[in-house]
């Protein structure tokens, strides 16, 4: 028998005032891989990674994190038990340096975990050797790229088990693009499961184990990108053309 995913989804309903934003998703993501949630603007996305943040309330449905309802729990209460979120846009402070953003990280870690490992420094700036060299530097003057490396690796400062990333692509050059992915490949080799929400279809489906396919609130199919492709409906769901 399969173990229980880390993260289990089941027919999740959100709703903004009446309107519907997902419409029964269920999802599963198992410990030490990649999944991703691919689809279209307005498919969904976001709302579904930030329910399971916490910063929404599903109208219905349940989010079991290591076996156990998250339904209800705060951020500051996730981020306790290991989840983070990287949110589209980034949302990292432009007017302080990135060793202040770095700080402000920590600070806020500091108050969530009991214990901080003294080399989460060394081990992000192994990952971003461009945040060491640029420490002083205000995090406005960065680019796209490199702001998207700071605000991953605040997430890191908090050392997630799951670690969700919105639209981590969104005004990358393709160069940039590819070497961001590759970096996230490598993350469950460092014990982080990821949950990768992207537009950018093809390139999240070739480096996760299994994703899903959103359009306008529901889940329209799933499987690998082998499977996706195969199944010759790729077009249909992501684009609702036939």
């Amino acid at each position: 028998m399969a173990p229980e995913p880390m993260l289990r989804v089941r027919d999740l309903v959100v709703t903004y005032g009446d309107t519907p934003a997902l419409n029964r998703i269920s999802i599963d993501v198992p410990a030490g891989t990649i999944v991703s949630v691919v689809g279209p603007n307005g498919a969904g996305k976001t709302t579904l990674v930030q329910t399971i943040a916490g910063a929404l309330s599903p109208r219905e449905g349940t989010i079991e994190y290591d076996g156990q309802s998250i339904v209800g729990k705060s951020p500051e209460g996730l981020a306790r038990r290991g989840v983070a979120l990287v949110p589209e846009n980034r949302h990292i402070f432009g007017t302080l340096t990135v060793e202040e953003n770095l700080r402000v990280a920590e600070a806020k870690n500091r108050g969530v975990f009991s214990r901080q490992d003294p080399h989460a420094y060394d081990e992000v700036f192994e990952l971003f050797p461009v945040l060491e060299r640029y420490l002083e530097r205000p995090a406005a003057r960065m680019s796209g790229g490199e702001q998207q490396q700071l605000a991953i690796a605040r997430a890191l400062l908090g050392r997630p088990r799951l670690l969700m990333l919105d639209e981590p692509s969104l005004g990358l050059a393709p160069v940039i693009v590819d070497q961001l992915f590759d970096l996230i490949e490598t993350l469950p080799q460092r014990g982080i499961t990821v949950l990768l929400i992207e537009q950018n279809a093809s390139r999240a489906m070739d480096i996760a184990s299994h994703s899903y396919v959103l359009r306008s609130g529901r889940l329209e199919m799933e499987g690998t990108a082998h499977e996706i492709a195969a199944s010759g409906m790729f077009e249909s769901a992501y684009l609702g053309f036939g």
